[in-house]
């Protein structure tokens, strides 16, 4: 099973999420200058740092 950062396409200047097994991503508005998204997660929505992948 994918793990977050497994959930992630790091590029030189970004890390893109391109897939989070049985959920969906959407981004989300910009928080304190930090790019933040949403990801629906088996029907629970939580939060990923868009730059390391971990869930806040």
């Amino acid at each position: 099973m994918n793990t977050w950062k497994d959930s992630f396409l790091y590029t030189e200047n970004e890390i893109l999420p391109v897939w989070v097994a049985h959920g969906n991503i959407r981004w989300s508005e910009e928080e304190n200058g930090e790019k933040k998204e949403e990801v629906y997660y088996n029907g629970i929505i939580g939060r990923v740092n868009a730059v390391t992948g971990e869930m806040l």
